[in-house]
Formats: structure tokens, C-alpha cells, sequence
């Protein structure tokens, strides 16, 4: 089904739909969107998880310094060779991550974990290097679950473009 408008005619010619009809379409085009909201997945898409440059921090090596993004944002850098970069994300309840990928001006080792919101708890579903695809070993969102995507950078001039994570139905 179409999204259905609601005609409302000319002001004072009683012309347009009735308020019952009027309602009847309100409910018709709610109940779709609910209907479909178990297969959005993320941010409505059903298949994947877009990574930016600007979803990446430092991780907790002992430096002051951080993670910067360029003038337009299309790439991020670490400001301390003994940084890495991390980013975590929510995989939407009913899905299952698959894939990733993390596209950088070099070849970099990365490294999918899966962590648990209750204790902190990591385990490593996946690794490889950027640039190219990787299988993670499938794993399921209970609502207790999230990702973290390592990247070992080990120089200032590492860029990290951004990437995605692969989700299906489960």
C-alpha cells in the first residue's frame, strides 16, 4: 500500500474527506510503518551499518593526545602514533552481523569484538587487515550486545575513511 493523503478540499465548501475517512488513512499509514519497522535495521536500512571517519575515538593508551577529523571531515587521524582508534555500535535487536570493512590510506590490522553492555566483556569475532572485506563469525543482538571495530594505527599519517558493517535478518 501507497501512503495515503488526505484530501481536505476548499476552506468552507464542506468539500474533502470526512473525519472518519480522514482517520480510517491516518490508521491505514501508521499500521504500514509499523508493520515494516521489525526490518529496518539500522537507521532503515535492512543491510548494513555505515562507518564515518567522525564515529572513531582514541583508545585508552596512555597519551593526552586524540583522534582528529580534517577540515571537511572525510578522514579521521590519530594525533599520537601510540594511539588505535575505536568505534562502537548498536546492532539493531534481530540482526546479525556478518561482514565488515574499514577503508584507510594504508594497510592497517582491524579487528570486529563483540561486547556485552552488562559486564564489559569483549570477545573477538573477526580480524584482518583494512581496505578489504572480512567475515566475522556471525553473531546476534539480544539487546545486550554491541560491536567494537579496533583499528591499529601506528602513525600519524594512517587515515581512516570510514567503512561498513554487514547485518541481516536473523
Amino acid at each position: 500500500m501507497g501512503q495515503q493523503t488526505i484530501s481536505l478540499g476548499t476552506a468552507g465548501t464542506n468539500s474533502g474527506d470526512t473525519i472518519r475517512d480522514a482517520f480510517d488513512k491516518c490508521n491505514d499509514n501508521f499500521g504500514e510503518v509499523y508493520s515494516k519497522k521489525a526490518d529496518a535495521g539500522y537507521l532503515l536500512d535492512p543491510t548494513q551499518i555505515i562507518v564515518t571517519p567522525g564515529d572513531f575515538c582514541p583508545n585508552g593508551d596512555n597519551s593526552y593526545y586524540n583522534v582528529a577529523l580534517n577540515n571537511y571531515g572525510g578522514h579521521a587521524i590519530v594525533k599520537s602514533s601510540s594511539l588505535e582508534m575505536v568505534a562502537t555500535f548498536v546492532i539493531p535487536r534481530g540482526f546479525t552481523v556478518t561482514h565488515f570493512r574499514i577503508n584507510c590510506s594504508h594497510t592497517i590490522n582491524t579487528k570486529i569484538y563483540e561486547c556485552m553492555i552488562t559486564n564489559g566483556l569483549a570477545v573477538q569475532k573477526g580480524s584482518g587487515n583494512t581496505n578489504v572485506e572480512i567475515n566475522s563469525t556471525d553473531f546476534d543482538s539480544d539487546g545486550a550486545k554491541y560491536i567494537s571495530i579496533y583499528v591499529g594505527t601506528t602513525s600519524t599519517a594512517h587515515q581512516i575513511y570510514g567503512g561498513y558493517i554487514k547485518i541481516t535478518k536473523s
